[in-house]
């Protein structure tokens, strides 16, 4: 034990949990954060949103790769910011790539996205509405970053086999149990 008082650390990456109040905010943001970063790597989990997120990036006539987050690598992440565009559902996949020696890993989500929709998002959507946040506003807490944690965890009791699926919200329908 004595020994490893001389070992370098391993860098904690810093971390962002960006939430938008819709999709298309969210592609905004992205899209901005990809300008303002010089050595990005820009991953999701699930086919649609990769597509979506192409689609998005040609329409402003930027280009850029978007990896299918499986596939995304230490090599490829060493001393870049890693940008997620969505979460996936269990924190057991997930971990293990926010733990990747990335200089920084900010993840994207949007209320209106079927991870928050499952647990109630709509409800908080509205109650940002009332309180007047604009739709362009990042909002952004470790409480938030908390209540994702323990949505994935709920979720990770409940599913009981990950069946893959093209988008977030037929992932949802192939392993979430109904209530």
């Amino acid at each position: 034990m004595f020994f490893n008082l001389f070992q370098k650390k391993k860098p904690v990456p810093t971390f962002r949990e960006l939430v938008w109040i819709d999709t298309s905010a969210k592609w905004k943001g992205m899209i901005s954060l990809l300008l303002n970063n010089q050595e990005v790597v820009m991953a999701a989990w699930f086919p649609e949103t990769i597509s979506l997120l192409k689609q998005q990036l040609e329409l402003t006539g930027m280009r850029a790769d978007v990896l299918d987050a499986r596939h995304v690598r230490q090599s490829l992440v060493s001393g870049k910011t890693l940008i997620l565009a969505e979460h996936y559902p269990l924190r057991s996949k997930e971990t293990p790539l926010l733990e990747m020696d990335a200089a920084a890993v900010i993840v994207c989500s949007a209320l209106d996205e079927p991870f928050f929709l499952h647990f109630g998002g709509e409800r908080i959507l509205e109650l940002m509405k009332k309180l007047g946040v604009n739709a362009d506003e990042i909002i952004e807490h470790n409480m938030i970053r908390q209540s994702i944690k323990r949505a994935q965890d709920n979720l990770e009791e409940k599913v009981l086999l990950d069946n893959s699926a093209a988008s977030a919200a037929a992932w949802f329908q192939k392993n979430v149990p109904a209530s």
